[in-house]
């Protein structure tokens, strides 16, 4: 809020920003013979009073200030320039530059690589619109741009104003990069690897780049690096790292474990559900055609999931894609074009809490409810005894207290089984509150589940619209509000039933499942 400065020879009053920057002369308190006496000089002594620096600028304005109250004046306030007049700029300063640290101008390869996909999938480069560039060894990287320092300001009492920071911080090359030349800014990889800028240097860090496919002339990787993949992951063939993983074309039906994220230019193809992809961070694919995958973070694609089982801990987004068939699962959200298909095909989707998880918190519940019954039959038969303890033989003295024993070991399980629930339901819990958007169309045949709740799509839902947990008259429903329109639309739905053992571990190879689980952190449909 501006500070007033304010005078008491002249109703002339100057007020300054809390910056400092700037400087009104406010004439609400003139009347029109007031207005009409007006000089520059008057509006000079007023800023002079409120500590203005008086340059030449100052006194232009001032000049400038009393012409158009002389002209205001002379029109006649039904013009309305009077109106306009209540606060004049008089005095501006200049605002402290800050500096700037030097940085990267990337090669025209990179610069392209690092922009956002275009609307024509064809020209879309998924492995570079990740922040995971990568570049053989060789490549000209860009040039360093040198850092621009800071440089003073002023404020309107002419005092200095020193930026936060003056100068800025240059780069330079780092552990696999070079300068083209001694005297030149242009940087060069000595090595193939991942582009990265870690405090004041450029540097590489070292990845496995292939640059045909995973196949029988390459063997299955396993590394402890990034992993660059120039053509297709082969079905049957199998690669694992701690660190990225980018594939220039496809994953075939393959075993792909991931601990970072996943980049993969072309689709991600099952066969009847054969092979796995497992991530711990992002996965960006083209198309997912009966895949089996699960991922920590979010999932992007532009075209289409088919017939696939995924499950991912983020946010799901194909804004221009279709889920037709299978089992999606993101706890965060989905934003689709269209789920399901016009031949109804089975298609399942959810959001929120999985379902799994709500089970395993259902069972813990009902081990304690049964552990409390038990805890609490032993007290009550021990309670009578040891109240005439006086009269008990040693022996049942002996039995009584192995009874309280056997009861306090009870009651220290059912704490570590509640904690054990609490720790299942927050690590399952959204971070968010997710919903389904979907801007085309939900067609019959799609299944919808929020938490505990779902519902089963009977006729087409036109698009804009999102479905979504609401309170409905102090009720929890699941609702599809029209993004257009606004109106809000109940779908019927009904409890899923939690008392029934998770599907996953209900699967014949529930014990691979649940060690996927423990290390992807996913929740299996």
């Amino acid at each position: 809020m501006a500070a007033p400065a304010h005078t008491s020879k002249s109703p002339l009053k100057v007020v300054v920003s809390e910056d400092r920057q700037q400087a009104w002369v406010e004439l609400a308190g003139l009347d029109a013979s007031s207005r009409a006496a007006l000089t520059a000089e008057d509006v000079l002594a007023a800023a002079k009073r409120a500590r203005i620096a008086i340059t030449e600028t100052v006194s232009e304005r001032a000049a400038a200030l009393v012409d158009a109250v002389t002209r205001a004046t002379q029109d006649g306030a039904g013009t309305g320039a009077s109106e306009v007049l209540e606060r004049f700029l008089i005095a501006e300063g200049q605002a402290p530059i800050e500096a700037e640290d030097g940085r990267i101008e990337w090669s025209p390869e990179l610069a392209v690589a690092k922009k956002q996909p275009a609307e024509d999938d064809e020209q879309v480069n998924y492995f570079a619109t990740r922040e995971i560039v990568t570049v053989p060894a060789g490549a000209q990287i860009g040039r360093i741009v040198a850092p621009r320092d800071g440089t003073d300001g002023i404020d309107v009492h002419g005092n200095r104003r020193p930026p936060r920071r003056g100068t800025g911080t240059r780069l330079r090359p780092g552990i696999g990069v070079a300068l083209a030349a001694p005297d030149s800014d242009v940087l060069v990889a000595t090595t193939a690897g991942r582009v990265t800028i870690e405090g004041e240097q450029v540097r590489i860090v070292e990845v496995l780049d292939l640059r045909g496919d995973v196949d029988f002339e390459s063997g299955s990787i396993d590394a402890c690096v990034d992993v660059h993949v120039g053509g297709t992951v082969r079905a049957r063939f199998s690669v694992r790292t701690t660190g990225t993983l980018s594939v220039g074309r496809v994953i075939e039906a393959a075993e792909v474990d991931v601990g970072g994220d996943l980049v993969v230019r072309g689709g991600i193809f099952g066969q009847e559900r054969t092979g796995r992809v497992r991530a711990g961070g992002r996965v960006t694919a083209k198309l997912l055609n009966e895949v089996d995958l699960a991922t920590r973070g979010d999932l992007e694609f532009l075209r289409e999931v088919l017939n696939s089982r995924v499950s991912v801990q983020g946010r799901l987004s194909g804004p221009r894609g279709t889920i037709i068939g299978g089992e999606v699962y993101a706890r965060e959200g989905i934003e689709v074009q269209v789920i399901g298909s016009e031949g109804c095909v089975t298609t399942c989707v959810a959001v929120g809490t999985h379902v799994n998880t709500l089970r395993r918190v259902r069972r813990i519940e009902r081990q304690i409810k049964e552990l409390v019954k038990s805890a609490e039959q032993i007290r009550s038969i021990v309670s009578p005894l040891l109240a005439n303890a006086k009269r008990l033989l040693p022996a049942q003295r002996e039995r009584a207290t192995e009874l309280l024993c056997k009861a306090d070991e009870i009651e220290l399980q059912i704490e570590d089984l509640r904690q054990q629930a609490q720790q299942t339901q927050q690590q399952g819990a959204p971070l968010g509150t997710p919903c389904i958007l979907v801007t085309e169309a939900v067609y019959p045949g799609v299944r919808i589940t929020f938490n505990a709740r779902e519902t089963r799509v009977q006729g087409l839902m036109h698009g804009p619209v999102k479905v979504e947990l609401r309170r409905v008259n102090n009720v929890t429903e699941l609702a599809a509000v029209n993004q257009r329109t606004g109106s809000v639309t109940v779908l019927p739905s009904s409890e899923v039933d939690l008392d029934v053992p998770p599907t996953d571990e209900a699967a014949p190879n529930a014990k691979k499942e649940q060690t996927d689980e423990r290390v992807v952190g996913h929740h299996p449909t």
